[in-house]
């Protein structure tokens, strides 16, 4: 039997919107993937970033700003220079909280309507939800019938 092996992406655990290092559902601060694209910018809008920027004019933080680390873990290849533009601007005061929380607000909802999208579909759809079930209780069925005899029988059991 292979060793599992953790799967950890670029961004190793994410802040919560509050810029809590944790996040969590009864800290309120959390983006699901079931919600609608107001909820999102909702959210994004009301993201923690500098306290010590007060003006769009103000140098700001980029390091352990929530907003970055959300631009850095979400954005695609196709967003790096425009994150990395935002970054240097930030840092400069030369872009206002609101312009990149909008960008932000993009890059989450292009990731997470997918998901919304399907979540409905299947809402819709119930008897090819409980198709899927089934089946998926069929195909495990029979790899857990067969990882069991072989530990059965490496184990020297008898049954």
């Amino acid at each position: 039997m292979p060793e599992p092996k953790p799967l950890v992406g670029r961004i190793g655990k994410l802040v919560g919107t509050d810029g809590n290092p944790k996040m969590g559902k009864s800290l309120g601060n959390t983006i699901y993937l079931s919600e609608s694209k107001k909820e999102i910018e909702r959210k994004i809008m009301g993201m923690y970033t500098d306290p010590k920027r007060v003006h769009a004019t103000d140098k700001g933080t980029v390091e352990a700003n929530p907003m970055f680390i959300y631009l850095d873990a979400f954005g695609t290849d196709g967003d790096k220079d425009a994150i990395v533009d935002f970054k240097i601007r930030y840092q400069e005061g030369k872009v206002g909280d609101v312009e990149v929380k909008q960008y932000l607000v993009g890059i989450m909802e292009r990731l997470i309507a997918p998901f919304r999208e399907r979540r409905e579909c299947y809402n819709q759809n119930r008897n090819l939800v409980s198709k899927i079930i089934k089946e998926g209780n069929e195909k495990t069925r029979t790899k857990v019938v067969k990882t069991l005899t072989e530990v059965r029988d490496n184990l020297g059991f008898v049954i």
